[in-house]
């Protein structure tokens, strides 16, 4: 990485992440965004901390050229699991890294008398921030598909406790005395039916009363 852009970056370092970190919160619903921006408890605004603590990790860690590709994964993963459970569509949700692009232009500008210095360098920075999200789009599409197994899942156990609960209201609240002998029967009661069918059919056969 270009020795002179890495120390304009560091330099700006307070001023860029803060306002990359503005954009990705104004990605939420306004009321939303208001409060995760106003809000700096991490206690009661953990989403907030989450993403202030995940940018600037992500900025530090594509600052430094020896970070592996594997650990961004890690990087992105409280801020992408996040933005997964949002109603966001995927090309707003994994968007984030890419944030940073116009942070740094608009930080640069203003410091520099709107001009980008090292344009070279720069574009040779803002294309390892497109890899990273790459691999953050990979990540948001992880989440959704584990959301989505987790509510199937939810779903069948669901249905399962709905069947079983209709089975036992149709078996103690039968509508007569008759449906009741059928839906719950003692072998007792099954041998007396039986015996009493066979009589009368007895009396039928040979014409008597019973009597």
């Amino acid at each position: 990485m270009d020795r002179q852009l890495k120390k304009l970056l560091a330099d700006n370092r307070p001023a860029i992440v803060g306002k990359w970190r503005e954009s990705v919160i104004a990605l939420f619903p306004s009321e939303a965004s208001h409060f995760l921006s106003s809000q700096k408890n991490p206690f009661s605004n953990p989403i907030g901390h989450a993403i202030t603590t995940g940018t600037e990790t992500l900025f530090e860690a594509l600052l430094d050229e020896d970070t592996a590709p594997e650990a961004f994964d890690q990087i992105l993963d409280g801020v992408i699991r996040i933005n997964a459970v949002q109603e966001f569509p995927a090309s707003r949700a994994a968007s984030f890294p890419l944030l940073l692009k116009g942070a740094i232009h608009e930080v640069l500008k203003r410091r520099e008398g709107g001009e980008i210095p090292c344009p070279s360098a720069l574009l040779e920075f803002e294309s390892r921030i497109d890899a990273v999200a790459l691999r953050a789009f990979d990540a948001y599409v992880k989440c959704r598909e584990k959301i989505h197994e987790l509510r199937v899942k939810q779903v069948k156990s669901n249905a399962r406790l709905f069947a079983m609960a209709n089975g036992m209201a149709a078996a103690a609240g039968a509508e007569s005395p008759e449906e009741a002998d059928v839906a719950i029967k003692t072998p007792d009661q099954e041998s007396h039916r039986e015996s009493h069918q066979a009589s009368h059919h007895t009396r039928n056969r040979f014409g008597g009363n019973g009597t």
